[in-house]
């Protein structure tokens, strides 16, 4: 239940688990951080609100950035509302930038590169958008929206995939 914190010019190696972790949280920014070698997700926002991710490097985590407001599976409400995450750089992840049961998310002006799975990800989310990014070789899709997200806005995004089969789209229902 922290509110107003800026974690700003930090780097993070090597690290067991997140690297950056902002739970239960308003108002929170992360700017210009360099995190490098994280077996779990590089910056992660649970259930925290009003925050910003901005300027970061991400290399080599499991998901680059992700916030989580619940199990777009099995719940409708969306536990995390009002999160900036621009002009970041995400390199060599299981998953880009991605979340699940998020309201008024937006994702721009972003490079994700190397994802093993989407580069950018809407689950169970609402009034949402993607806009300005660049996603390259990601192996499940560039861009996707699942779990009955809502009103989910992609605008000037440019997703290259050099990967044989892999989508740049990728829109499911559960």
């Amino acid at each position: 239940n922290t509110k107003d914190i800026k974690i700003k010019n930090c780097k993070i190696t090597n690290m067991l688990g997140v690297g950056i972790d902002v739970s239960n949280s308003t108002y929170v920014e992360i700017d210009k951080n360099e995190l490098d070698n994280i077996t779990g997700q590089g910056i992660q926002f649970l259930f925290s609100n009003h925050c910003r991710c901005v300027n970061n490097v991400v290399r080599n985590a499991l998901h680059g950035i992700q916030w989580w407001g619940g199990d777009s599976a099995s719940v409708t409400t969306q536990g995390i509302q009002d999160l900036i995450i621009s002009n970041n750089i995400i390199k060599n992840t299981t998953g880009g930038i991605w979340g699940s049961c998020g309201k008024n998310i937006i994702v721009s002006n972003n490079t994700v590169e190397n994802s093993l799975d989407v580069g950018i990800d809407f689950e169970g989310c609402i009034n949402c958008q993607a806009n300005n990014n660049i996603v390259i070789d990601s192996t499940h899709g560039g861009l996707a929206c699942f779990y009955g997200s809502n009103n989910i806005t992609f605008n000037g995004n440019n997703v290259i995939q050099n990967l044989y089969d892999s989508p740049c789209f990728k829109i499911f229902i559960g």
